[in-house]
């Protein structure tokens, strides 16, 4: 668990990072080879990636808030607790919203796979080049 928490804390970090980047630099427009509706379950599925990646660490973090413990990163330093309430009940409901939201992700993950994999079987190879940082931006 120490590591599954600490990790967390990572991702929680480098998401919102990742976010305020996103927000001030725009993106490349959608390939001309995605129809309407792809363009637009992609921008939705893009956002929830977002708000999946900094909403499922933030619920891990409400969730041992609850029991009003500090969780250590990686043994470097204590992270304190949430003011949130405390108890029994606010760790079962945050612990159901952090295992329900975990299986939204790999719902997510799997649907982009699916997605990527898709295109490139139809022919557009190019589509998972535009998705790492070297690959081509303008096609």
């Amino acid at each position: 668990m120490f590591f599954h928490k600490s990790t967390g804390f990572a991702i929680l970090a480098l998401s919102v990072g990742r976010l305020f980047w996103r927000v001030r630099n725009r993106p490349p427009a959608f390939d001309d080879a995605l129809r309407p509706w792809e363009k637009a379950l992609a921008h939705v599925t893009h956002w929830l990636f977002y708000g999946l990646m900094i909403g499922i660490p933030l619920t891990g973090w409400l969730l041992v808030s609850a029991n009003d413990r500090s969780t250590s990163f990686f043994g470097l330093f204590e992270i304190a607790p949430l003011p949130f309430p405390r108890g029994e009940e606010p760790h079962e409901f945050w612990e159901e919203v952090h295992e329900i939201a975990g299986k939204v992700m790999i719902g997510l993950i799997l649907l982009h796979v699916a997605g990527a994999l898709k295109h490139h079987l139809q022919g557009h190879r190019h589509l998972i080049g535009r998705m790492t940082p070297w690959g081509s931006r303008t096609r």
